[in-house]
């Protein structure tokens, strides 16, 4: 008996029109969920990471930071991805204190606070999940609070927007944005490379700016490129890319529908095979 596929949030279950392959180039850690949705779709994801995590190249500033966190001279963290989780609740880490309250920019970091024993007091609505969206809903988080605008503390990629620390800054918080680590990019596999080359993915999956710098320069015109949101998706025509659909957000569920949804809109669009039955003209 065969199963169904499992839902994606605001998509109908249904098998896919085809067999299709796609590229994921995030972390492997950060996959399995969205490759098991796409599985179940009939979708077949190659999971090759194109970047890597190091801490910053200067430890120091984070170090310091998180000394004054544990010690409670931060009102609020704001944190925006998995990876700035492990970097300040990984580990050894002491907890954060009783006394500050915790952001997460979206549901995927949310989570990740949660694998690590830790809370999250504020979460944005979606369904994008992104820094401005944080920033619109930010009075929302802090309309119970008394007083002068907390102190808060920002960790982030080496390669962080300063929007967000901006426009805490410009709602009258004292802000402090500190590097929490730093991605490097990591051979691409000859067979990827040929791969992509070739026409033989349906599709990359591009979640952040790294990823998209670190994408090999020759994809066939054949391949669709979908993004995990705006910042991605602007990243991506920096570095030369065309960028075929973008995702509402990063979340698995957005990913998943929004992929779905292109091999979908391709495969509809490309012309009917020859019925070899057909006489030659």
């Amino acid at each position: 008996m065969t199963s169904s596929p499992t839902p994606i949030r605001g998509r109908p279950a249904r098998p896919a029109a085809r067999a299709a392959r796609v590229l994921l180039c995030r972390q492997a850690e950060r996959a399995g969920a969205l490759v098991e949705l796409l599985k179940a779709h009939g979708v077949r994801a190659d999971v090759v990471p194109l970047i890597g995590v190091a801490p910053p190249a200067d430890p120091a500033p984070l170090e310091a930071a998180l000394a004054d966190l544990a010690a409670g001279q931060f009102g609020w963290l704001v944190l925006t991805s998995p990876n700035t989780v492990d970097a300040v609740l990984g580990g050894r880490r002491p907890p954060v204190p009783a006394g500050t309250r915790v952001a997460a920019v979206g549901p995927g970091t949310a989570a990740a606070v949660a694998a690590a024993g830790g809370r999250v007091d504020f979460l944005p609505p979606g369904p994008r999940y992104s820094a401005h969206d944080l920033l619109a809903a930010w009075p929302r988080a802090v309309a119970d609070s008394a007083g002068a605008p907390a102190a808060v503390l920002l960790p982030a990629s080496s390669l962080a927007d300063p929007a967000l620390a901006d426009g805490l800054r410009s709602l009258g918080h004292a802000v402090r944005a500190v590097p929490a680590y730093r991605t490097v990019p990591r051979p691409v596999p000859a067979g990827t490379v040929r791969d992509l080359a070739d026409g033989r993915y349906d599709a990359v999956v591009v979640t952040s700016g790294s990823i998209a710098r670190a994408l090999p320069p020759a994809i066939h015109p054949a391949t669709a490129v979908l993004c995990g949101g705006a910042p991605s998706a602007r990243a991506a025509r920096e570095t030369g890319l065309r960028v075929d659909a973008v995702a509402d957000s990063p979340t698995d569920d957005a990913l998943a529908a929004a992929l779905l949804g292109l091999l979908a809109d391709r495969t509809a669009a490309a012309p009917a095979p020859a019925d070899p039955t057909d006489p030659i003209p």
